[in-house]
């Protein structure tokens, strides 16, 4: 490897040290800094030689050379590349950040915003610097955030700027602040953009359903997501790329997220067929542990708001897959097999010819070198040995082919038994759900029935209250009728007093003409009031 394009993982630490010269000696020359650059972007594609070029003052070089030629766009494309590279481990995320390498690589993509290579790379170099928790900040600060956008805005057509532009948003919005500040400057939306724009382009996808999944965490975003259409997106990236892990795994993840907490998201991720698609997710990688846990995760949040139809349905799509999976090994093998058995059909038809061509030819004297008869039995030996290696080769492949299905078999089966737990659950909670509302029916007719106890006790009351009224009235009339008795007492004429009795004495009623009382004395009321 020369100096100029070392192979990053043969080079050794003289190599660097040489490269790094190079670029300090040539701080001058445009043209050869953007070689010098481009080699040492080459050489630090290891984290040794990351480690060695950060320890020899690399990072200093690259941002001096980068602010010594801004204009420069090949400069400022491969000095984004080494900073790219060289914060591809822990420490020397710090160092550049501390150097001033964010703001310089910010300056580079304000400088040329035309230059998809800058775009590109700057991008890139941002996504892995926001790997730190402090660089997270400080990129939101010095505007990042829009700088990212802007490039992917763009340059919508270039698949490369809109997938590193997807994963700098995806590890920036692990800041929980940052969640917020993306959607308010529009992230949410490119990043759907993009991926409708580059559907068929694996890193697009990956990244873009890693940003959505970040994003969705937030309440807010979760809902704005939805709003843009996000969920289906989601679901035709898992679908496109069914064997791609990477997609997979972020995309069950967004999944999880939009769903969590959102019953209106679990009905439309319900609607648009998504346990299908995430148990298909585990289904085709069966080994892959992130892809496991993400798809547990959306199933474990989406259970709760799906029927019995939605289980069987999963139920039937893995069936039919794996039935034709069954069919597609039994085309096979039918096939291998009857290749085989035109081969050995094939040689033995030649071994039946050879032999009868030596019986006819009469014993005589071999010329030299091969006759005719041993040429023609050598070709044919030497089609039926390439036809048997081929065989076998055939038949290698037939047992890998049947070791695979068995372990899709395996795999379709487990699926079965756990989408069969999952319709066992659906079904527990149906019956509680029917024996609650049972319970709930009996507890409305007993109130209703104490109602109805209630409403006759207050008739009953009531009637009391009317009963114990018309007496009050009655009272109230009777003593009004003895006040107006005693006051028509008082008015009268007072009695005289007898001649025998005593001062002040009742004489008794008074008299009439024939020595009698009155009739109307005789029939005074009684004083004592009637009684109910």
């Amino acid at each position: 490897c020369g100096p100029l394009q070392p192979c990053g993982r043969m080079a050794s630490a003289a190599t660097v040290t040489a490269v790094l010269d190079a670029v300090t000696n040539g701080l001058a020359d445009a043209g050869a800094l953007e070689r010098n650059l481009l080699a040492l972007s080459h050489l630090v594609d290891n984290v040794e030689n990351q480690l060695t070029a950060v320890e020899q003052g690399g990072v200093d070089v690259v941002l001096q050379a980068m602010g010594g030629h801004l204009l420069a766009a090949g400069v400022q494309t491969w000095g984004c590349a080494a900073l790219r590279k060289l914060s591809g481990n822990a420490p020397s995320k710090v160092t550049i950040a501390q150097a001033g390498g964010i703001r310089t690589v910010l300056q580079a993509m304000r400088q040329h915003p035309t230059d998809p290579r800058v775009q590109e790379q700057g991008t890139a170099a941002l996504g892995n610097l926001a790997g730190n928790a402090e660089n997270k900040v400080t990129i939101v600060q010095e505007g990042g955030i829009a700088a990212v956008l802007e490039a992917m805005k763009e340059h919508r057509l270039q698949a490369g700027v809109q997938e590193v532009g997807c994963g700098a948003l995806r590890n920036l919005a692990v800041n929980s602040s940052n969640k917020a500040r993306i959607a308010q400057e529009g992230g949410i939306r490119e990043v759907l953009k993009a991926m409708k724009q580059h559907a068929a382009h694996v890193g697009v996808q990956r990244g873009g359903c890693g940003a959505l999944r970040n994003l969705a965490v937030n309440a807010d975003n979760k809902a704005a997501i939805t709003r843009e259409g996000g969920i289906p997106v989601v679901l035709e990236a898992m679908k496109r790329h069914p064997r791609q892990a990477g997609v997979q795994e972020n995309a069950c993840g967004a999944l999880w997220c939009l769903v969590d907490g959102s019953v209106e998201n679990r009905q439309r991720v319900a609607q648009e067929g998504g346990l299908a698609w995430v148990v298909e997710a585990k289904r085709q990688h069966p080994q892959h542990s992130e892809v496991h846990k993400r798809a547990a995760g959306a199933l474990q949040a989406l259970a709760g708001h799906f029927t019995l139809d939605d289980a069987d349905e999963a139920l039937r799509v893995v069936g039919a897959q794996a039935d034709a999976a069954e069919a597609a090994r039994k085309e096979v093998a039918a096939a291998q097999e009857a290749e085989k058995r035109a081969l050995e059909e094939q040689r033995a038809a030649a071994i039946a010819a050879v032999h009868s061509l030596e019986m006819s030819v009469a014993p005589r004297e071999l010329p030299e070198g091969p006759c005719q008869s041993c040429q023609a039995w050598q070709e044919w030996h030497d089609t039926l040995e390439q036809q048997r290696v081929q065989q076998e080769e055939d038949q290698t492949l037939l047992l890998q082919a049947q070791a695979e299905r068995e372990e899709e078999e395996q795999a379709l089966q487990q699926q079965r038994a756990e989408l069969q737990v999952l319709r066992n659950i659906l079904e527990q909670q149906r019956k509680e759900q029917e024996e609650q509302q049972h319970r709930l029916e009996e507890q409305s007719l007993l109130c209703q029935q104490e109602l109805e106890r209630l409403r006759q006790q207050k008739q009953v009351q009531d009637e009391v209250a009317a009963e114990l009224q018309l007496q009050k009235e009655e009272q109230e009339a009777f003593h009004q009728q003895m006040e107006e008795q005693g006051e028509a007492a008082k008015a009268g004429a007072q009695p005289e007093h007898s001649a025998t009795g005593p001062p002040g004495a009742w004489p008794g009623p008074p008299q009439t003409e024939g020595g009698q009382r009155c009739a109307q004395q005789q029939e005074r009321p009684p004083l004592i009031p009637p009684t109910s």
